[in-house]
């Protein structure tokens, strides 16, 4: 999943999350687990700390 990013016509809907959500299930880890590489854009860190407000892995 690196380097994609959902279209401007689809944020806010929940594609990004749905899609992290089934990169999470389909590696058996928790969305907390997901790493997200850099670099991220803004949309994107939005997105990682709203799915996991425990805090994100950036590698």
């Amino acid at each position: 999943m690196a380097g994609r990013r959902v279209a401007d016509a689809y944020r806010r809907k929940g594609v990004g999350a749905t899609l992290v959500e089934a990169l999470a299930d389909d590696f058996g880890c928790q969305i907390a687990d997901v790493s997200w590489s850099t670099p991220i854009s803004e949309a994107g860190r939005r997105l990682a700390h709203r799915i996991s407000p425990e805090g994100i892995w950036i590698s």
